[in-house]
């Protein structure tokens, strides 16, 4: 990162405590958040950049998805440690809660929120990181399994050509996406 100062002492003041977080341990002190404050937005902000900018598209596009979520639900303009209390929290979930979303929703959106309260606490945003509620227990999937004459039924009642990919999915337990795009190297 570059950072343009007003002044060479205020340069030099930020190098010192560049030098301090370093050999604490802990992140660089940003300007920019000096600059704008310590916003909800402004954790966001820097948890996406700093964290999640190195993770897969997938993983940043959920990210960014999620964050903005949780960013409306504790407030975007409201200051970090107004915002970040295990009340306000407690609030927010309660509110995810209510609105009926599925445990698996509720999970992810818990873990994201575990981040970025960890993560909020590490670069000095918060005093502490708020207590979390409890994490709801979600239940794996329930699995319909054919049985071989089921197999046998299904597979004589498709043209010849789907066979062997039916077959192949059904001995190897791939998803269709998966089977479809495997090549011969693999």
């Amino acid at each position: 990162r570059t950072y343009t100062f007003e002044s060479q002492h205020e340069a030099l003041e930020w190098e010192e405590a560049a030098k301090k977080a370093k050999s604490e341990g802990k992140a660089l002190p940003s300007k920019q958040n000096a600059e704008r404050g310590n916003t909800v937005q402004d954790v966001i902000d820097r948890v996406i950049r700093d964290y999640y900018a190195y993770k897969t598209v997938s993983t940043y596009e959920t990210a960014v998805s999620v964050y903005r979520i949780i960013g409306r639900a504790l407030g975007t303009d409201t200051h970090a440690a107004k915002a970040m209390t295990t009340e306000a929290v407690a609030k927010m979930f309660a509110g995810f809660k209510e609105r009926g979303i599925a445990d698996s929703t509720f999970s992810s959106r818990y873990a994201f929120s575990k981040k970025l309260f960890e993560l909020a606490f590490q670069w000095e945003y918060i005093e502490r990181a708020p207590v979390m509620p409890p994490r709801p227990t979600v239940r794996p999937n329930k699995f319909d399994y054919l049985t071989m004459d089921e197999v046998d039924q299904l597979l004589a009642a498709l043209p010849v050509r789907y066979r062997p990919i039916l077959s192949f999915i059904n001995a190897t337990g791939m998803r269709y996406h998966e089977a479809a795009n495997i090549n011969r190297e693999d």
